[in-house]
């Protein structure tokens, strides 16, 4: 480029007595590097690769460092030199690109998006020399309306130029960090609240009991039973892999059958986050019916009125047998407290958990046991 100097020789003029007016000569002017830019890789709902190379190519003119090649040179050499700009935002590639569009730089980026930030990277990358000269990665909040101005902010770091302090601080990506917590505190907390279902089992002197018709204080059931009910549960203490707790489990039992059994167990369990194993015992009762009586000579079950009923005089000659109280189907209810074992684990899919437990009741009058299941959606990272 020429640029045309008139220089006045005003002295010369003066002294030769005609005037040399002008002289003309040629000075080289400051060139720009050229750059090319062909997208970013976005990782932003709404924000396409193509889209966001447009910003950084907006923000890039806007600073005047490089002379920047036009998107429509860049769309027209791209085709005509078939070269595949999907996915190429790696060294390899843009270098490639940039000999074919020959241009000396090449301008690349990224943008990630996580639970509370966006991340923005930028590379500067020199052509003739195949390696990256700058790369920059800013930190911001997450948010799709100061994208622009994030991408700004970053581009002026790369090239070494002052941001306002005031704006960047302002969409700066802040990180609190409380405590150091060892990898032990970052297992998830495992949670099995949510519904139980299952069966129930009696053994024993109750199981013959529930098993006579009603005419003999039976309940002329089968001992097997179906339950169901809800598990609520609250930690008290966690500490890394393990965890104690409470858990509170109201059930019904015995609907299968015609029964209704309710029933409200209290356990102190103790559980291994990371394999799911746990055991809990605690106290149970249930609602059922009793009543006094006594077995006669033939090993038959009375009530205690029987004897007032079949004797001529009750007083004379008094009930000779031990009045007992038992399960009756024709007693009164009251509440029949126990004390239950449990075992467990728990299977999990993803966030979906499915406990399964083992548990027994002893009683003088025969065990009761039996297996249960659930299953909630707990998140497993969540921890409190």
């Amino acid at each position: 480029m020429k640029i045309k100097v008139l220089i006045a020789h005003f002295s010369l003029s003066f002294l030769c007595g005609f005037p040399v007016l002008a002289q003309e000569t040629d000075s080289p002017a400051e060139t720009k590097k050229t750059m090319a830019i062909l997208s970013m890789d976005s990782e932003v709902a709404n924000l396409s690769a193509q889209k966001a190379g447009d910003i950084l190519r907006l923000e890039a003119e806007k600073l005047g460092i490089y002379e920047i090649m036009d998107k429509y040179d860049v769309k027209y050499l791209v085709e005509q030199n078939n070269i595949n700009v999907d996915n190429c935002f790696g060294k390899i590639c843009l270098v490639d690109a940039g000999k074919s569009l020959k241009v000396e730089t090449m301008l690349t980026g990224s943008i990630e998006e996580y639970a509370n930030g966006t991340n923005i990277t930028l590379r500067l990358i020199d052509v003739n020399k195949g390696k990256i000269i700058k790369t920059v990665t800013k930190e911001y909040t997450r948010n799709h309306n100061y994208m622009q101005i994030m991408i700004e902010i970053a581009l002026k770091d790369l090239m070494g130029i002052e941001n306002n302090v005031a704006v960047e601080e302002a969409i700066k990506k802040k990180v609190n960090v409380p405590d150091i917590k060892s990898p032990e505190d970052e297992i998830p907390r495992l949670r099995s609240d949510g519904p139980r279902m299952g069966l129930t089992m009696l053994t024993g002197e109750a199981a013959n009991i529930f098993q006579k018709p009603t005419s003999e204080g039976g309940y002329d059931a089968v001992p097997v039973m179906f339950q169901f009910g809800y598990q609520f549960e609250t930690t008290y203490l966690s500490s890394g892999n393990f965890q104690a707790l409470f858990e509170f489990l109201p059930m019904v039992t015995g609907l299968d059958q015609g029964l209704f059994i309710p029933s409200f167990t209290i356990l102190n369990g103790l559980r291994f986050n990371k394999q799911g194993f746990e055991f809990a015992f605690g106290p149970t009762v249930s609602l059922g019916q009793k009543e006094y009586g006594y077995y006669d000579a033939n090993g038959n079950w009375q009530l205690q009125a029987h004897w007032a009923e079949t004797e001529e005089d009750p007083i004379a000659n008094p009930n000779p047998f031990p009045i007992e109280k038992r399960m009756d189907s024709r007693g009164h209810y009251t509440l029949l407290p126990g004390f239950l074992f449990a075992a467990g684990y728990t299977i999990r899919s993803g966030n979906l958990n499915m406990p399964i437990n083992a548990f027994v009741i002893p009683n003088r009058h025969g065990l009761r046991f039996g297996i249960s299941m659930g299953f909630n959606a707990t998140k497993k990272t969540s921890k409190y």
